[in-house]
């Protein structure tokens, strides 16, 4: 539910900032939020290593080493986000020097960046907290945070914007309190659902850093990797095609940016289960429920994939307007691949797991930078102009999430080679299946609003709901839904 809310308003809040500030002012704050985002190189590799240690020692019911964990998790966090701090400043002076800024947004640009960095800070320091309700997997009390901040981010963004002159930075300023009011929410789950964890600066240990930071070394190569291949495309769109373009990749990748919160909505069940089957040793649970979690995750993406590609047009048409459709192409180019692609997470969880992520950290940075300088050389001497960016980056993730992740999991586990390949299959079925249907519909019974649009897709997910729970999914995967599809109060 939060995620199909979230999904709706920032499909809602796309065209109103364009129609307020312009498409090119708009391209601004998604490519802030890229930049900052490389701050998660450093401060992700802690969460995820905090989180495994935090759950074996919880479930061994060692407070003593808890606390240990989580403070010192804690404290060297806020100590990277100090020296981050400096960096922010100085860049966001020379943002409107090393970006394309439209005219007259120079300034705005830079307070926008400033404000962007310290609510993505404050969220991060908020997502230690939530640690501890996530691991006893209370998941409606964490949306549920996640609901008030959404509100408040996004309810201060149109109030500003309706009642006083336009700057880019109000949207810095609304992440900003929204970051701030979820920071507070998540203290409160974290002192209810773990009241045995204080917040202790003697508690940090530097030998704990010292077991963290092994994993936490490897997991920051991994998320540069990952960060030059989600993140990289708007700075080279920006570069090579200026603010306006910038402004219209923008708004396709934010519908790929969808796609990645509902798998992180649906696949966020996973990652405690992972834990605490490593914790008991149960390594054919491990592998029971990563390949069950990559099939259904695959047949939960394959419709809206599917969708998103056969729909293009008359969705943007709807959305934007007509004189934007000319960005169709580019949108089955950005979303094609995600459900194969995003369908591999649960092996992210497994690695974790089990604190290899040595090679996986090495191959997904060998493939950012891949990705990168393959976008850069089609740019350059292709004939696909900024379509080549997506395209580069669909085939780097093809080959990283499809191939190799399931082969090194496989390896990892001392099982065959291609034991969770076939999992990938009925995903990538329907999803091309399902783009083909929309297609079909749109050629030759085109939609003529949204209306009409709502009931295709209404239609062809139910159609394909049905086909898929009697077809694709087998008695014990059935099952596995049935215990695993509960509230988490």
């Amino acid at each position: 539910l939060y995620t199909f809310v979230a999904a709706l308003v920032n499909l809602w809040l796309t065209p109103f900032l364009i129609s307020t500030i312009g498409i090119a002012a708009f391209g601004m704050i998604p490519l802030t939020n890229s930049i900052v985002a490389y701050a998660a190189i450093f401060t992700t590799a802690i969460y995820n290593s905090v989180s495994r240690f935090l759950a074996i020692e919880l479930e061994n019911k060692n407070s003593q080493n808890a606390n240990k964990v989580f403070n010192t998790a804690m404290f060297s966090l806020a100590g990277i986000i100090c020296v981050l701090v400096p960096a922010v400043v100085i860049l966001a002076i020379y943002f409107p020097t090393l970006f394309h800024v439209p005219v007259g947004w120079e300034v705005d640009s830079g307070w926008l960046f400033i404000l962007t960095a310290a609510a993505f800070f404050i969220t991060l320091i908020g997502s230690v907290f939530s640690i501890s309700p996530f691991l006893k997997s209370q998941f409606v009390p964490i949306n549920t945070v996640n609901f008030v901040g959404l509100g408040v981010k996004f309810g201060l963004i149109v109030l500003v914007y309706s009642l006083l002159s336009k700057h880019l930075w109000y949207v810095g300023a609304a992440s900003l309190v929204g970051a701030a009011v979820t920071l507070a929410g998540f203290v409160l789950l974290w002192q209810r659902f773990t009241p045995q964890l204080r917040l202790n600066l003697h508690d940090f240990e530097r030998s704990q850093l010292a077991a963290m930071g092994s994993m936490a070394g490897w997991v920051t190569v991994n998320m540069a990797g990952a960060i030059l291949l989600s993140r990289a495309d708007l700075l080279i769109i920006n570069h090579y095609f200026g603010a306006m373009i910038t402004g219209g990749y923008a708004s396709m990748v934010q519908l790929s940016m969808l796609l990645d919160y509902a798998v992180n909505a649906a696949s966020i069940v996973l990652r405690p289960i992972l834990l605490t089957q490593y914790a008991r040793r149960d390594y054919d649970g491990i592998q029971q429920t990563a390949y069950i979690s990559i099939k259904i995750l695959g047949l939960l993406m394959a419709v809206p994939v599917g969708l998103l590609c056969g729909f293009a047009s008359p969705l943007i048409r709807f959305w934007l307007g007509e004189e934007y459709t000319f960005l169709a192409p580019l949108l089955i180019l950005v979303v094609f691949h995600q459900g194969l692609s995003l369908s591999a997470r649960p092996l992210l969880f497994v690695q974790n797991a089990y604190d290899r992520v040595k090679w996986p950290g090495i191959i997904t940075l060998i493939s950012g930078v891949g990705a990168i300088l393959l976008a850069i050389a089609l740019c350059l001497w292709g004939r696909w102009g900024y379509a080549s960016v997506p395209l580069a980056i669909a085939l780097v993730m093809i080959l990283k999430n499809g191939l190799y992740m399931p082969l090194y999991t496989a390896h990892l586990l001392n099982r065959p080679g291609w034991v969770f390949l076939p999992a990938f299959l009925p995903g990538v079925i329907n999803s091309i299946l399902a783009g083909a249907g929309a297609f079909l519909l749109d050629t030759y019974l085109p939609p003529q609003n949204w209306l009409g649009l709502a009931f295709y897709s209404l239609a062809i997910t139910a159609f394909f709901a049905i086909a898929a729970w009697f077809t694709a999914l087998k008695p014990a995967e059935k099952q596995f839904l049935k215990n695993n599809l509960h509230f988490g109060w």
